[in-house]
């Protein structure tokens, strides 16, 4: 025999004596008949879960799906209706719509024209008129206002998409707050048979108290 396989045959000889050092007192592990049986329910249980929950997954996406087109079908036909003093809104998913009910004591075009006094600290800036409509700029600072005199007219549009109406008072007549994403705010209110609307980039009270300013100019001369 060389020289090699002698080295050889004693290395294995000496390995095969050490692992026998640290194998022979080792015993094959037995588990218990309990840990075997909690083990197989185990196993069952999350196998009937992911059938379950396979099955389920096709019905869940039919659920949706039928959920998204009710959404739709909601969002494109269905309105809301609701009613603050003389107003009743009928709000649709795109565009609002703003009916104003009418009495004996509306105007049906401009007799008297309304504006802001200069104590307010706002100035006029620019007026334009006609015999259903007065706008009126007024400007203090950096701020603008626009003061809206309308003859009522049935049908007024409002932009509540994006905020609910608020009833408030003007001079104890009714009227309604609105806000905007923007900042911009504005109140409508019916005084003197009038309709006016005042808006602007500045809070509500502020807003408020300015309409409730909103006082008689002049007459309207006939022509």
């Amino acid at each position: 025999m060389k020289l090699d396989d002698l080295i050889a045959d004693g290395m294995m000889n000496s390995l095969d004596e050490r692992l026998a050092q640290y194998t022979t007192n080792l015993k094959k592990h037995h588990f218990s008949a309990a840990y075997k049986i909690r083990r197989y329910q185990n196993i069952r249980a999350a196998s009937r879960g992911a059938k379950i929950t396979n099955r389920f997954t096709v019905r869940r996406i039919r659920y949706a799906l039928l959920a998204l087109i009710l959404a739709v079908f909601l969002l494109t036909g269905f309105t809301i209706w609701y009613t603050i003093g003389r107003f009743t809104f009928n709000i649709h998913s795109d565009h609002s719509v703003t009916y104003i009910s009418r009495t004996l004591e509306d105007k049906e075009k401009i007799e008297s024209i309304y504006g802001l006094p200069s104590d307010t600290g706002f100035s006029l800036t620019e007026r334009q008129s006609n015999d259903e409509d007065v706008v009126s700029i007024y400007q203090s600072g950096d701020k603008l206002v626009t003061l809206c005199q309308m003859a009522n007219d049935d049908v007024l549009n409002l932009n509540t998409e994006y905020s609910s109406p608020e009833e408030v008072k003007i001079n104890d007549c009714n009227g309604i707050f609105i806000s905007e994403n923007d900042g911009n705010c504005g109140v409508v209110w019916i005084m003197d048979g009038y309709l006016f609307m005042l808006n602007g980039k500045i809070d509500k009270i502020s807003l408020v108290e300015l309409a409730e300013t909103t006082k008689l100019e002049k007459e309207v001369e006939n022509p």
